[in-house]
């Protein structure tokens, strides 16, 4: 399939109105509530500075589109921002960062000098000031190496999970050799690995994490390249059925994660949306964390 990314014309509209109010229906991504109709999606798209679409260049079929616009006014009017959406049966070809690359490119053609990108979701990660243990890993330079927890998690320069069974460094300097060597970026030090490969791994003697009771849980996977999966497990109200850690791993296998790792839980695995905690935090109060896992739309290699 050949993607063109241009500029919309009137003939497109249609295929946008139902791109864009697929993304509306979802309730994730977009923020308004309506549905645009033709005639109001006609004047909503002709308002932004900029709109374009992706089209399959051998059907002609409109996949996806990118609207760019100010962020603000006055002082704040040189940074842009934009929304994109693809349709749901296109979603998962790249057809996103294809737009993305050209939004930026306009967005620069069109005077604006920043793009903002606005965050997508963030998650407890690891609490490295509680503990002295594990491996850290940050931008690319091994900062603690520990044997005391024996599984590690750490993410590439692509983006994607590597997940270690049982692994140790000597000193700082072997750590370093193999951050180098595998283009480690970060470190994620808390364990044990669910799934590895494909394949369901447990500890039920992993020295933390409560692995043998029904705990409050929170752990990250990856299905594919640059998709991921956070799972928080915690109890809600009178439900109290959470998960072993064996139940936690067979879980994280049955989405189709290749890899997937146990995070810190507890009073850390709590769930918090429009700024309000909807799940029973664990011994009644919320731990500080130092760390968390932080996704946000991205800036694509400049091509």
């Amino acid at each position: 399939m050949k993607i063109v990314i241009r500029a919309y014309t009137e003939k497109d509209l249609p295929a946008m109105v139902e791109i864009w109010n697929q993304v509306v229906e979802d309730g994730v991504a977009f923020p308004q509530e309506d549905a645009l109709t033709l005639d109001t999606g006609r004047a909503f798209f002709a308002a932004q500075t900029y709109d374009a679409v992706a089209e399959d260049a051998d059907t002609g079929t409109v996949l996806g589109l990118y609207i760019l616009h100010p962020n603000n006014i006055g002082r704040c009017g040189h940074i842009a921002n934009a929304s994109y959406a693809v349709h749901r049966e296109a979603r998962g070809l790249h057809i996103g960062e294809k737009l993305v690359s050209d939004c930026l490119a306009q967005a620069k053609a069109h005077g604006f000098r920043v793009m903002q990108f606005n965050a997508v979701v963030a998650c407890s990660a690891d609490y490295y000031g509680y503990r002295p243990d594990g491996t850290v890993v940050l931008d690319g330079v091994g900062l603690r190496t520990s044997r005391s927890l024996p599984d590690q998690c750490y993410i590439d320069s692509e983006g994607n999970l590597q997940v270690t069974v049982g692994e140790s460094f000597g000193d700082l300097e072997e750590l370093q050799k193999y951050v180098d060597e595998n283009r480690i970026r970060f470190s994620l030090s808390f364990g044990p690995t669910l799934v590895q490969d494909g394949e369901v791994h447990w500890r039920v003697n992993y020295p933390i994490g409560e692995m043998d009771r029904c705990y409050a849980r929170a752990g990250i996977g990856q299905l594919d390249k640059l998709h991921y999966l956070y799972l928080a497990c915690n109890r809600d109200g009178e439900d109290t059925s959470t998960p072993d850690i064996i139940r936690f791993a067979k879980l994280f296998a049955s989405t189709g994660c290749r890899q997937a790792y146990n995070l810190d839980g507890g009073q850390t695995a709590t769930v918090v949306m429009d700024n309000e905690v909807i799940n029973q935090v664990n011994y009644g109060s919320q731990r500080r964390i130092s760390d968390i896992i932080y996704f946000a739309t991205a800036k694509p290699k400049e091509e």
